[in-house]
C-alpha cells in the first residue's frame, strides 16, 4: 500500500468547474506518480468516483492504481452490497483494492455489517477491508466478529491532532498490524504556514518547507500513511518530495512528538457521542 495517497472528496464537487478541468488536474497527479487514490460513494454527491472511472476508462491504467472506496450510513448486508456495486459502475472497474466502513453506525448491528462484507469479499468485489474513523472500542469489536483481516483504520492524525495517540488507537493499529491512514495531515493548512516556530525552525534545517516537515513526521510512525488533498501543481510535487529521499532524524521527530505546541485531544472530524471515555 502506498505511504501516499490522493484524497478526492472535493473532486467533482463545483459545478462551475467543467469535469475536463477536474480529470486534467486529477490526471496530472497520476502523471507524477500518485497511485493510491482515496474516494468515497457520497463524495461529491458520486461524481468524484464518476470523473475518476472516466480517466481510468480513458486511460486504462487500472493496475497502476490502488483505489479506495467507502459505505456510508447504510452499512448492513444489502446497503454495503449496493454501495460498493454503485461504486464500482461509476469507476468503471471489477473490483477495488480496499473497501473502507467510512464511519460507524451504531444504529445497525455490527454483525450485519460483518455479514456484508464477507459477501463482497466472496464476490471478489475488493481485494482488502478497513474502516475508517472508528474509535479503539469500535475497532476491537469489528476484529472480534470479523473472520477476515482489518488492514486499514483511516483516521484524523497530524501534528496538531493527537486523539490516535491519546486514546491508544495508533499503538493498537501498530500492534495488531492494522494501517493507520492519516487524513487531514495539514490540517486544513494549518500547518503548511509560517509562523509555528517549531516548523519554522525544522524547515530551515532540512531546507524544506512546513508542509513537508509535517507530512515526513507522520511517516515516521510506524504502520501510518497519509492521504492529502490538493490539486494544485507544486504542492502535489511537494507532497511527493516530503516522503522521499530524505527523513527527520529520530531526535527531531521526537521534538515534534512530544513538544509540539497547541495539540488537541480530539479529532473536529468526527461526532462527539463516539468518542471513548
Amino acid at each position: 500500500m502506498p505511504l501516499l495517497g490522493l484524497g478526492t472528496s472535493a473532486l467533482g464537487e463545483n459545478k462551475k468547474i467543467s469535469d475536463q478541468v477536474y480529470i486534467r488536474k486529477f490526471e496530472y497527479a497520476l502523471d507524477i506518480g500518485y497511485k493510491l487514490i482515496d474516494t468515497a460513494r457520497i463524495y461529491a454527491g458520486g461524481n468524484s468516483e464518476s470523473l475518476i472511472g472516466l480517466s481510468v476508462k480513458r486511460r486504462q491504467n487500472r493496475e497502476k492504481l490502488f483505489l479506495i472506496t467507502k459505505a456510508t450510513g447504510n452499512i448492513d448486508e444489502k446497503g454495503l452490497l449496493s454501495s460498493i456495486k454503485s461504486s464500482l459502475n461509476a469507476l468503471d472497474t471489477d473490483y477495488v483494492d480496499l473497501f473502507l466502513i467510512h464511519t460507524p453506525n451504531h444504529d445497525i448491528p455490527l454483525k450485519k455489517t460483518v455479514k456484508g462484507i464477507q459477501k463482497i469479499l466472496q464476490n471478489n468485489l475488493t481485494k482488502y477491508v478497513g474502516v475508517s474513523n472508528f474509535r479503539l472500542n469500535d475497532l476491537k469489536k469489528i476484529i472480534k466478529m470479523a473472520d477476515f483481516p482489518i488492514v486499514v483504520n483511516q483516521f484524523h492524525y497530524n501534528l496538531l491532532i493527537r486523539e490516535a495517540e491519546v486514546f491508544n488507537i495508533l499503538n493498537f493499529c501498530q500492534n495488531e498490524n492494522i494501517v493507520l491512514s492519516a487524513y487531514q495531515p495539514l490540517q486544513r493548512g494549518h500547518l503548511s504556514k509560517v509562523g509555528n516556530k517549531l516548523l519554522d525552525d525544522l524547515a530551515r534545517k532540512y531546507r524544506k518547507t512546513q508542509e513537508q516537515i509535517a507530512l515526513n513526521w507522520l511517516i515516521q510512525n510506524r504502520q501510518v500513511n497519509i492521504i492529502v488533498q490538493t490539486y494544485d501543481r507544486q504542492r502535489l510535487i511537494e507532497n511527493i518530495s516530503a516522503i522521499t529521499g530524505w527523513t527527520l532524524s529520530y531526535k527531531d521527530f521526537l521534538l515534534l512528538k512530544n513538544n509540539f505546541p497547541l495539540t488537541i485531544n480530539y479529532s473536529d472530524c468526527m461526532p462527539p457521542d463516539t468518542r471513548e471515555n
